[in-house]
Protein backbone atom coordinates (compact mmCIF):
# COMPACT_ATOMS: atom_id res chain seq x y z
CA UNK A 1 0.00 0.00 0.00
CA UNK A 2 0.95 3.65 -0.60
CA UNK A 3 2.15 5.08 2.81
CA UNK A 4 -0.13 8.25 2.26
CA UNK A 5 -3.09 5.57 2.22
CA UNK A 6 -1.49 3.42 5.60
CA UNK A 7 -1.23 6.80 6.80
CA UNK A 8 -4.70 7.62 6.74
CA UNK A 9 -5.93 4.50 7.56
CA UNK A 10 -3.73 5.13 10.99
CA UNK A 11 -5.30 8.28 11.67
CA UNK A 12 -8.87 6.85 11.28
CA UNK A 13 -7.51 4.05 13.39
CA UNK A 14 -6.33 6.31 16.51
CA UNK A 15 -9.38 8.43 16.04
CA UNK A 16 -11.80 5.56 16.56
CA UNK A 17 -10.49 3.90 19.39
CA UNK A 18 -9.92 7.66 21.01
CA UNK A 19 -13.33 8.28 21.26
CA UNK A 20 -14.14 4.53 22.01
CA UNK A 21 -11.84 4.98 25.16
CA UNK A 22 -13.22 7.77 25.86
CA UNK A 23 -16.76 6.93 25.86
CA UNK A 24 -15.87 3.78 27.67
CA UNK A 25 -14.14 5.88 30.55
CA UNK A 26 -16.66 8.46 30.83
CA UNK A 27 -19.59 5.41 31.44
CA UNK A 28 -17.12 3.65 33.78
CA UNK A 29 -16.33 6.38 35.73
CA UNK A 30 -17.93 8.76 37.56
CA UNK A 31 -17.76 12.58 35.98
CA UNK A 32 -15.23 14.23 38.78
CA UNK A 33 -13.27 10.86 38.70
CA UNK A 34 -13.35 11.20 35.30
CA UNK A 35 -11.87 14.87 34.92
CA UNK A 36 -9.10 13.80 37.85
CA UNK A 37 -8.15 11.38 35.13
CA UNK A 38 -8.04 13.40 32.19
CA UNK A 39 -6.79 16.81 33.56
CA UNK A 40 -3.24 16.05 34.06
CA UNK A 41 -3.73 14.77 30.16
CA UNK A 42 -4.64 18.77 29.61
CA UNK A 43 -2.78 20.13 31.40
CA UNK A 44 0.33 18.40 29.38
CA UNK A 45 -1.20 18.95 25.85
CA UNK A 46 -1.54 22.57 26.86
CA UNK A 47 2.03 23.07 28.12
CA UNK A 48 3.72 21.70 24.79
CA UNK A 49 1.15 23.93 22.66
CA UNK A 50 2.86 26.50 25.33
CA UNK A 51 6.52 25.10 24.10
CA UNK A 52 6.18 24.56 20.13
CA UNK A 53 4.76 28.63 20.44
CA UNK A 54 8.17 29.92 21.88
CA UNK A 55 10.18 27.44 19.80
CA UNK A 56 8.41 29.25 16.23
CA UNK A 57 8.51 32.89 18.32
CA UNK A 58 4.86 33.19 18.94
CA UNK A 59 4.01 35.25 21.82
CA UNK A 60 1.61 33.25 24.90
CA UNK A 61 -0.19 35.73 26.40
CA UNK A 62 -2.40 33.03 28.08
CA UNK A 63 -2.95 29.26 28.73
CA UNK A 64 -6.42 28.41 29.27
CA UNK A 65 -7.52 24.92 30.72
CA UNK A 66 -11.24 25.52 30.73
Amino acid sequence: MEPFILFCIGITAILFLSVVIRKMAEETFSPKIFIVIVFPGIVLHEIFHAIASLFVGAKIHEIQLF
